[in-house]
């Protein structure tokens, strides 16, 4: 009985290890590379009459791509907002920068610390913690066979 107590409680320092090791680690390797963009260069028409009409197209069509990339991103942090709002942080903004902060409890202790983090911080965090929850049940189903 002994030996079945002692395993037991050597699982949770180890799996504390390996978590903590994933979130050093992992925004590292979960970097996603830039997205290739136009860089809005046109080709110089050959009539010379024809180049304040090829410019107004060319502002009109940087100036089309603009709004729609604004509306996309308001749209995903207005998304992010609710998201993080239902699982109880509230915004914080410090030096023109949004935080998102929640009060948690501090491990052996009945006081709670305050903790903020940007949008993207979090989210890295959650995708971190997914994949070595995955790469954890992955272990496991293996070792099962």
């Amino acid at each position: 009985m002994a030996d079945l107590w002692h395993t037991a409680s050597m699982r949770k320092p180890i799996i504390l290890i390996v978590l903590f090791c994933a979130a050093l680690g992992g925004p590292v390797l979960a970097e996603e590379p830039a997205p290739a963009t136009s860089t809005g260069v046109t080709a110089a028409p050959s009539d010379p009459a024809q180049a304040p009409a090829a410019a107004a197209t060319a502002t009109a069509s940087a100036d089309a791509t603009k709004a729609t990339a604004d509306a996309a991103a308001e749209a995903r942090a207005k998304e992010t907002d609710k998201r993080l709002r239902n699982q109880g942080y509230k915004p914080a903004v410090r030096n023109g920068v949004t935080y998102y902060c929640r009060n948690q409890p501090q491990l052996g202790s009945h006081f709670e610390t305050r903790v903020c983090s940007t949008p993207e911080d979090l989210e890295r965090m959650a995708l971190d913690s997914k994949e070595v929850t995955e790469k954890m049940q992955f272990i496991r189903t293996q070792q099962a066979k």
